[in-house]
Parts: structure tokens; sequence; C-alpha cells
């Protein structure tokens, strides 16, 4: 099935038999690895009750309820019980290193308890919907196979520097935990030392493409992992928070795979993308573009700038930042903020450029990115890229690549990181032309390619079928990223997808700016409770649930339309004598009726029930919590309890 898959995204039950089982009886649920020979014993009432692992395995019968089970998405704790969630649907995207990549398309969840509440089983309800939800975006990815938290340089790098280690514990015991979206509810299975249970899943973006480029087999392969720290939706959650993490951080991996008779070439490349590294705030508030808020306290935004960027070091190296924002209006300021805090930090191996992507390129004059490409030349050739090589000879499944011999031939030893106001639109076109620019490098030392790379135009189209693959995956990673933080596809994809910026592209993206206002002002609080229940960064345990209704303002509103009615209909000439009372009456009913719009708008922003006690939201995040006050945020769907806590100065 490899040729398949690897030029269709496919339903993996229609290829792919995992043998692995999944069943729940009154006092145990089984999960039954067919391949391994081995069965694991979960009993449903006591989860500190050691899990058992049965050496022997037993054909199930054909009448005997099970389910199959791509993978154990982890133990997820709600009212009065803990679920369990298994994959028991996804779609095969493609292989890397002869390992599966697959897309979650729904979980199955099943209580570890038998005896629950009505109330509780009707709260988990709306919870699990809360999941299911985020899942139905089918932005969640894993292999049971290879580690997709580590990028290639991390993971053929390890495995050279340590042959002697075998087997699946290299990946597993490196999963990168920034990326590793559910670490949190596999915990329980963390602390029963079964990794083997665990399965890493990443949010983000992967698709994966088979070319061919002077006869020659390539396949090409887009990688785009979040930062499940700092998890959010645009206007509640921007740039960093006091350790360092940035909102909307992803790592963004371009790599292609050059098959030779007995070997494997593999060239990659990382770039990565976040908030404005600063403490700074821009909360919704109706506006178009609410106003932004800056921590006034230097010193706090140096030392979360600086947890930051030294972070970034390690993982990349030398870090050049580009910052595209505006150099006029609100992002003036915050721009100049920026510009000084890299200035005064004056870290070595640190570099930054500030480019006015749309005083540059107004007019549709998007030619100009090329300057931008001017500048980057010299770091571009010296961060380099990955190039590995492996002989293929031995490796007939995915799990020879730890005992193959891998041999790297250059490191990337930098990293571009981009931000625009929301490091969605701008910065996913800016990452596409220095991905091209880099690709053609890598593409001329490979002898895949007669154009010399350093001195290929910014725009420079690539040979056959690669150019069309290039573009509408590069497009397809900015809309999914988008649709994550914005609610919305990308901006500005008419350029990344075509190579022209066009008026019907202007139009869409008008389009979409209409439907983020909305999404911002009234989804976006909901849409980030389940992403975060997803990942396990809030507790229903600790939470309460309210429910609300447009019942009252609907109402109100109706009640108030019928007095008025009756007061313009016996009010005689005394109220706009000029006017007929028909006229009167719908001039003041369509003032009551958009006042009444405005409180029922205002119930939809409020609308929503939890109330998160104890402070479970920042205790997650090892916060210490000293006094409550409730604080109501306008798009969030739940109330928030704050900790707030007062120091006297002396």
């Amino acid at each position: 099935y490899m040729g398949i898959i690897r030029d269709y995204m496919v339903d993996s039950s229609l290829i792919y038999d995992p043998k692995c089982y999944f069943r729940a009886e009154q006092d145990s649920i089984f999960i039954e690895d067919a391949a391994q020979q081995v069965s694991y014993r979960i009993s449903r009432n006591d989860l500190k009750k050691k899990i058992e692992k049965l050496l022997s395995y037993q054909n199930l019968k054909d009448e005997a309820p099970r389910r199959t089970c791509y993978g154990v998405y982890g133990m997820i704790a709600l009212l009065e019980t803990s679920y369990i969630a298994i994959i028991d649907a996804c779609t095969i995207i493609g292989t890397i290193l002869k390992a599966k990549v697959l897309r979650i398309d729904s979980l199955h969840f099943c209580p570890m308890s038998t005896k629950i509440s009505d109330k509780a089983s009707k709260k988990n309800e709306e919870y699990l919907n809360m999941i299911k939800e985020f899942i139905a975006q089918k932005a969640l990815y894993f292999s049971n196979e290879i580690d997709l938290t580590l990028n290639m340089q991390t993971l053929l790098q390890g495995i050279a520097d340590r042959k002697e280690q075998k087997g699946k514990e290299i990946s597993r015991n490196k999963s990168i935990d920034r990326f590793f979206f559910n670490q949190v509810h596999c915990n329980y299975f963390r602390s029963a030392r079964l990794p083997e249970l665990i399965t890493p899943v990443i949010n983000g973006f992967v698709n994966i493409r088979f070319f061919k480029a002077k006869s020659a087999s390539l396949d090409f392969v887009l990688i785009s992992r979040k930062d499940v720290r700092r998890l959010g939706r645009r206007f509640l959650v921007r740039g960093l928070d006091k350790d360092g993490n940035s909102a909307n951080f992803a790592e963004t991996e371009q790599a292609i795979f050059f098959y030779e008779e007995n070997s494997m070439k593999i060239a990659s490349y990382t770039q990565t993308r976040g908030s404005i590294p600063m403490l700074w705030t821009q909360k919704p508030n109706f506006s178009w573009e609410p106003p932004i808020n800056i921590n006034p306290n230097e010193e706090e935004n140096k030392a979360a700038a600086t947890k930051h960027l030294e972070e970034q070091q390690k993982y990349y190296g030398d870090v050049k930042m580009i910052n595209l924002i505006d150099k006029k209006g609100k992002q003036l300021k915050i721009g100049e903020a920026y510009t000084r805090l890299v200035r005064d930090l004056k870290v070595e191996g640190i570099g930054y450029e500030w480019f006015d992507f749309h005083g540059e390129c107004k007019a549709m004059k998007w030619d100009n990115i090329s300057k931008l490409i001017a500048k980057l030349t010299e770091d571009l050739d010296n961060y380099d890229s990955f190039i590995g090589h492996i002989d293929t000879i031995s490796l007939k499944t995915h799990q020879d690549i730890y005992s193959t011999r891998v041999k790297v031939i250059s490191l990337q030893k930098g990293c571009f990181r981009t931000n625009c106001m929301d490091s969605l639109d701008r910065t996913s076109v800016v990452q596409s032309v220095i991905a091209r620019n880099v690709l053609h490098r890598q593409l001329n030392k490979l002898n895949l390619e007669n154009k010399l790379g350093e001195k290929a135009s910014a725009f420079e189209p690539f040979e056959g079928e690669l150019e069309s693959i290039f573009r509408n995956l590069w497009t397809d990673n900015g809309d999914q990223l988008s649709l994550l933080y914005s609610g919305t596809k990308a901006l500005k994809t008419d350029f990344t997808r075509t190579g022209r910026r066009t008026w019907m592209g202007a139009l869409q993206d008008g389009k979409h700016s209409l439907q983020r206002y909305y999404i911002n002002q009234f989804r976006d609080g909901y849409h980030l409770d389940c992403m975060e229940l997803s990942a396990g960064l809030i507790i229903p345990e600790k939470m309460i649930l309210k429910d609300r209704s447009f019942q009252f303002p609907v109402l109100l509103s109706l009640m108030m339309i019928v007095l008025v009615w009756i007061f313009t209909r016996f009010s005689g000439n005394t109220l706009f004598p000029s006017l007929s009372h028909t006229w009167k009456g719908l001039l003041i009913n369509a003032a009551v009726f958009l006042g009444a719009l405005f409180v029922i708008f205002k119930e939809m922003v409020s609308r929503g029930a939890l109330k998160i006690d104890s402070g479970t939201r920042d205790a997650q995040r090892s916060i210490h919590l000293l006094s409550l006050i409730h604080i109501s945020e306008p798009t969030r769907r739940y109330a928030i309890s704050y900790a707030v806590f007062c120091l006297k100065k002396k």
C-alpha cells in the first residue's frame, strides 16, 4: 500500500490493521496487542490498582465486543471518574522513514467507573463533546512508529550519536514535551512505566507528497508542531508569559527524502513563529483592532524575553528574529518597544530585522519581499541546513531506523523566528519564501537541480510538479495554523498558492476578516476551553457548570417592544408631532430592536458556564495561589477565577 498512501490521504481502516484492540468488560478494560502477543488489563473501579501486563494473548471470538485501537490518547480526568480515550478512526497521511504518519479523526471514550451519578454523567457528556469539537478540526497527528515531536535533525543526530541504543525507547524517552499535546493525559501510563501505551500526539499540520526530479524519487514533507504550553486564541492569548513561553508558537519543518538504490538522503530545514516576545495583551472589546497593552515593567519584559531566547538558542542555535508588523498606527508602539528590548538585551547570537510588510508590499508590490531575502542572505549562508545519509540496505521496517547507519553531512546551526501581530498571514508568506530559497540550495547540493541555489532569485520556481506541491502544502499549512489561532483560514493565501496577489484574493481576505471579527468577539472563549480541555490544561473536576440561555434577554426585548408600541399608540401628537403613528412606531421600535440586539450580543459574549475554582488553570502551570476574586472575561465561554495578591511597598 505504500504507493497508494504516497499520493492520497487514505482512511486507515481501508488499508491498515494496527492489530491492536480495545474492549470493555464490567470490571476491567483490556488493550490487546495481537502483534506483540500481549494484553493490558486496567481495573475500571480502582485506577490506583497496578495495570496488569498479560504476556499470554488469546485471540477474541468473532462475537466478542471489541474496537480497533490505533493508539491510546490518554486517561482524561472528568467528574467522579476518568475516561480512557483511544484513537478509533484516523487517516494515513503518508510514511516517514518507513513509519506510518496518521491524523486523528475521532476518539472513543470509555468511563473507568461504572458508578457515576446522572448529574456527573450529563456534565461529562458536555466535556467530551467539547473535546470532540476540537478533534473535528483535524489538526492532531501521531505515529506509533516514530515520534513526531522530534524534527529530523534531532532524531537522526540522536540515532547517530547513540547507535548502541535500539528500539522505540530512543524516540519515546526523548519526546519534546513542548510539542507533546496529550502529555498530561499520558501521565497515568507514565507513572505505570508503560511507554508502549503512550502515543505522543502533535497539534498543527502534517502533509507528505511524492514527486520526481531528474528521474529520482523523492518525498516532500511539511510539518508544523504547535507549542502546548501556551495554547490560545487570537486576542485571548498574546505575547509571552513570565516563564518565557510564547503564544501561537510553532516549529515548522520542511524536509525532502531522496531515495537512492541502497541509501536515502534527507534534507530538512526548521523555522519558528511566535507572538512578539514581550509581556503584552490585546483583549477583545468589540472594536475592530483592540488596544495593545504592554507591560510597563521593563525588567519583567527582559526576564521573560531572556528565558524565551535562551530556550530558542538551546534548541536551534543562533536566532534571527524577523518582525513584520507595521511602522505606523497602533503597531508602531509595540514595534518600537520590541526593537528597544532586543537592543537592550544584547544577547550574543540573536539578530533582529524589522521589515514593514504592509508598507513595503502595498499596491500589490509583493516582489518587494525579495528585499528582505537579500538582507537575510548572510544568515542563510551561516545557518546552513540539515542533510543526513541513511544506509537503507538494512532498513526494512520502521524499527530498523534505530540500528541502521546514519551519517550526518551537515547541521542546521541557526533559525529564523518570524512574527507579525498574529504570527499568521504575513508570517506564513515570508516563511514560505525563506523555505523556497533554502530548498533551492538543498536541491543544488543533492545535484537534483542545475540552478545555483545561492544565486537563485527570491521567487525562483521549481521544476516539474514540485512547484505546485510546494505552493499547495505551504498554503494548507498556513490555513491550518490560522484556523487553530484565529478561527478562519489564512489571509494572503492567493500569493502563496499562485505566486500572484489578486483583487479576488483581497476580497476573500475581507470575508475572512469579517468572520474573524465575529469569532474573536463571540466564540474564542469557548474554542479555547475546548482546546485546553483536550490538552489536559484545565481540570473539570474543579469546575462548576451553570446553565445560561437567551430566554431572559429575548423576553425582555419583546416586552419592551410591546410597551413602546402601546406608548406610541396612545401618546397622541406629543412625540414627534410631524410624524404619523406608524412612522413613530417604526422608528422607536427600530431603536428598541437594536438595543435588544445589543443585550442579546452581550449575553452571547458572557454566555457559558464553567467557573474554575481553586485557580485550577494557573495551578496547573505552577503558579502559587494566594487569594481569589471572580472577573468576567467577555469572550470566554466560562468565567474564570483569577489568583490576585497585593504587596505592600515598604
